[in-house]
């Protein structure tokens, strides 16, 4: 099963990605390395678990890298490298990225 790690999963844009992985078949991991990653974070753990639960796939939260070199996608939804360009350009970027497997793919998202 393809393994996606996402780095500070704080924003909607996180979740909004993380439902797409799941939908996918992606087992999801979430580094969140310190208490305040996870207040940030809020719900999205718990809520991602629950979408999980409906695609047989899981959620997993991780407070360090020593899984990194086990992952297939690589997610950074915090990092705004374009900040000049509109948001729908960032998700059809992202979305073709993740369509191809075998790979490791880094995301850049706001």
């Amino acid at each position: 099963m393809t393994k996606s790690l996402i780095l500070y999963p704080h924003s909607s844009a996180s979740t909004i990605l993380a439902m797409g992985l799941l939908r996918e078949g992606h087992n999801v991991f979430l580094y969140a390395p310190e208490e305040i990653n996870l207040r940030m974070a809020y719900t999205i753990p718990t809520d991602l678990k629950i979408e999980a639960s409906t695609f047989n796939t899981s959620v997993e939260t991780l407070t360090d890298l020593k899984l990194l070199n086990k992952m297939d996608y690589i997610v950074i939804p915090s990092l705004d490298v374009c900040p000049l360009k509109p948001r729908e350009e960032f998700a059809k970027m992202c979305h073709a990225t993740f369509r191809y497997k075998g790979q490791i793919h880094f995301c850049f998202l706001r």
